[in-house]
C-alpha cells in the first residue's frame, strides 16, 4: 500500500490495523503524541502484482511510488521481500537523483549480491542501484549486519563503493544512540527507510 501523508482522507484500513481495539486516542507510550493528529493519512490502495512477472510487478510498483513522489507525499510501502527496494530505488532516483535522497537499510544482510553471479533479486537491490548510477554508495547506511553473508569479497565491493554500515555487533558494543548519530551523517532531505523483518 501507498500512503499519502498529506492528504485529508485517512483510511479506515490503516486505523483498524493500527487501533487494534484500543479505547480512545493514539498516544505513542515513548513520545506522547497521537500521530494521526499531527499527520494525513491514507491508503492508496494495493499495487497490482503480476504473477510470475517480477520486472512487471516492479515497474508498477516504481511507477506508483514515482506519482506519490511527485504529489509532494512520502510512500510507505508494506509487504513483499526485499526485492521492492528495486522499485523504490528507482522510483527515489527518478524524483531527486542520484545526488538527492539516502538509504538507511535495518537488515541482517547487505543485499548487495551480484545479480550477474545468480543472486536472487531480493539479495540485490542495493548493489543493482548503485551499478545503474540510481543511488550513491555513500549514500547508504547499513544497520545490522550478522551472520555469514556478505562474504568478504562483498564487504569489499561495498568498501570501494563508499558504503557505510554497523554490523549487530557495532550496535552491541556501542549501542543504537552511537549508530543513529553515524547514520544522520548521510544528510539528504530526502531517506528510504528499509526494514527487513
Amino acid at each position: 500500500s501507498l500512503c499519502d501523508w498529506s492528504s485529508d482522507v485517512c483510511s479506515s484500513d490503516l486505523r483498524e490495523a493500527e487501533d487494534v481495539g484500543s479505547m480512545g486516542g493514539r498516544p505513542s507510550m515513548h513520545v506522547g503524541l497521537d500521530a494521526f493528529e499531527h499527520l494525513r493519512v491514507v491508503d492508496w490502495g494495493d499495487v497490482d502484482v503480476i504473477a510470475g512477472d517480477l520486472a512487471r510487478s516492479h515497474a508498477l510498483l516504481a511507477e506508483a511510488a514515482g506519482f506519490a513522489l511527485a504529489s509532494g507525499t512520502i510512500p510507505v510501502v508494506i509487504g513483499g521481500d526485499h526485492s521492492l527496494s528495486h522499485a523504490m530505488l528507482e522510483a527515489m532516483h527518478g524524483r531527486y537523483g542520484a545526488d538527492g535522497y539516502a538509504v538507511v537499510h535495518f537488515d541482517t544482510h547487505a543485499d548487495t549480491g551480484d545479480p550477474a553471479e545468480g543472486e536472487p533479486p531480493h539479495g540485490t537491490p542495493f548493489r543493482a542501484a548503485i551499478e545503474r548510477g540510481h543511488l550513491r554508495g555513500d549514500a547508504i547506511f547499513q544497520v545490522g549486519l550478522r551472520g555469514t553473508w556478505p562474504t568478504p569479497d562483498l564487504f569489499q565491493w561495498m568498501r570501494e563503493h563508499d558504503m557505510h554500515w554497523a554490523t549487530m555487533d557495532d550496535v552491541m558494543d556501542r549501542g543504537i544512540e552511537d549508530v543513529d548519530r553515524k547514520s544522520t551523517r548521510l544528510n539528504s532531505s530526502h531517506t528510504v527507510i528499509s526494514y527487513a523483518v
